[in-house]
């Protein structure tokens, strides 16, 4: 690897001042559009949601981070689509830091605003900012922990903070994803393979900053081992066919899929520039070596994970940080290989970022031209899982209205999609609860909260189904009486509808049991 090009004082100015007018730009444009979109939660949003209105030290199937950052959201925004959403675009824009301050460090002030504008313009950016799910503080936590680590890593003034402070962030992201458990190994990697760095393991500040990011998640292994680890079980069923046979089909969907998560010319790049590297990586030291642990190698584990089983597209998200700071370094001449002429290398590399950026305006224009199309509605239509459900809230609200007794009535639903659907969009105070089948274990976090079901024992239900749930005569048994009230619908365009099936349940009689 050949050095960085001094920047001069002045050209580091210039480009922190761009840096800055492109943070608040791309900030200002994400919260633009998402209260411009004005599109409904999505199932898994208002799940999350649902979680928030019970904060605790851990879920069914995640840790905490995601129900304590909504649940300060609403308290400050208001109980709205855009006050829960409004935490994924700053998180998301926050992440842009990261990647500048680790660039710049390792290379240039330009480097830095150029990979920074790379991770602006991925399309998987561009959807990890309209929806409030875990990969937002994921990603987050990991791209200042990357730049932290960097700088304990360096050693001198103040490198115990720098240990502390990324301790902390690791643990931030462990609380938000499991995915996050994969720093401190790959931080370990980078140690152990660069000869300048192992004496760090000699230290005990790296083992400081372990304990640090494991005492922050200790609540969250105890609440787990109070539910029978029910998160570590459900995460490992992720992996349940890891080691089996090669799979060319899940291989290529996940390889594909990152052509629309990060565009097709960076994820090239990325995956020749790191695979030209990883090949010679004992040749590689400092900035590349950092970069190949934390970005390169794990991006080639997932691929070979996708060999044996299916990968879900995000699972490499917060690794293509790393790859865009190390091409971004390469295009400036900072790292030499591969080695094409150094104007070649920008041109690839800003192509990218433009074609990328392009990609992103284009997924921002689907909703509104979607939705005025004759694909609205049907499988071809993207925005299905955020549109109809305010209005079905209104209608199952406009049916429970006309019921006696709606005071005291309880609302149930075999789904916990439509669960958290409706427990956002129907009027607050109203018990929304799951009814699940006898004997089938714990599959959602409603059956964490068993009081749920305990508070509706005896009383009269709003029973909302799937048309033609086939297990209707099972729901029945549950009740004194089921009586069918119709249909209510969600027209999402003129290649489908949402529609729920409502039913008076009187006397529900199971109270709960499990």
């Amino acid at each position: 690897m050949r050095a960085a090009p001094a920047a001069t004082g002045g050209d580091a100015a210039l480009w922190h001042r761009r840096f800055l007018v492109l943070f608040f730009g791309v900030l200002a444009l994400r919260v633009a559009i998402l209260a411009l979109l004005r599109l409904d939660l999505s199932p898994d949003e208002a799940y999350y949601w649902d979680w928030s209105r019970r904060l605790d030290w851990g879920y069914y199937s995640k840790p905490p981070m995601v129900a304590w950052i909504i649940a300060g959201a609403v308290d400050i925004f208001g109980h709205s689509a855009l006050g829960v959403r409004l935490p994924a675009a700053v998180l998301g824009t926050v992440t842009l830091w990261g990647v500048y301050l680790l660039g710049r460090r390792l290379f240039s002030a330009r480097a830095g605003f150029w990979a920074a504008a790379a991770a602006a313009a991925l399309p998987g950016s561009a959807v990890l900012c309209l929806a409030m799910t875990i990969d937002a503080p994921l990603v987050c936590c990991w791209s200042l922990a990357l730049f932290t680590f960097w700088r304990a890593a360096e050693g001198g003034r103040g490198h115990a903070g720098w240990w502390l402070l990324t301790g902390a962030l690791v643990g931030a992201g462990l609380l938000s994803k499991q995915t996050m458990a994969a720093f401190w190994p790959l931080a370990g990697l980078f140690l152990a393979a660069d000869p300048g760095r192992r004496r760090l393991l000699r230290s005990p500040w790296p083992y400081a900053a372990v304990l640090a990011s494991g005492l922050m998640v200790a609540p969250v292994l105890a609440w787990n081992a109070r539910h029978g680890w029910i998160t570590f079980r459900h995460t490992a069923h992720h992996f349940h066919a890891a080691g089996g046979a090669v799979s060319l089909k899940t291989f290529l969907a996940f390889a594909g899929s990152q052509l629309g998560v990060v565009s097709p010319i960076l994820w090239g790049l990325a995956l020749w520039v790191g695979g030209a590297w990883l090949a010679r990586a004992r040749r590689a030291h400092g900035p590349v070596a950092f970069l190949l642990a934390m970005s390169t190698v794990p991006v080639f584990g997932v691929l070979a994970l996708s060999l044996h089983q299916p990968v879900n597209a995000n699972w490499a998200a917060p690794f293509h940080l790393g790859s865009l700071v190390l091409l971004a370094g390469w295009a400036e001449g900072a790292v030499d290989r591969p080695a094409p002429p150094p104007g070649r290398r920008v041109r690839l590399f800003r192509a990218g970022v433009w074609t990328a950026a392009a990609m992103s305006l284009l997924l921002y224009a689907v909703p509104p031209a979607v939705v005025r199309s004759p694909l609205a509605g049907g499988r071809l239509d993207p925005t299905v899982r955020v549109r109809g459900w305010a209005e079905l809230g209104r209608e199952v609200g406009r049916v429970l209205d006309g019921l006696p007794g709606r005071e005291r009535m309880v609302v149930l639903s075999r789904r916990r999609q439509v669960v958290s659907e409706l427990a956002f969009y129907l009027p607050r105070g109203l018990p929304v609860a799951r009814w699940s089948v006898p004997g089938e274990g714990v599959r959602s976090q409603y059956e964490l909260w068993p009081e749920l079901l305990e508070a509706a024992a005896g009383r009269d239900a709003l029973v909302v189904l799937e048309p033609g749930d086939p297990l209707l005569p099972i729901v029945a048994r549950d009740f004194t009486e089921l009586r069918p009230l119709g249909e209510v619908e969600a027209v999402l365009g003129p290649a489908g509808t949402r529609r729920l099936a409502l039913y008076l349940g009187r006397g529900f009689r199971r109270g709960g049991r499990r």
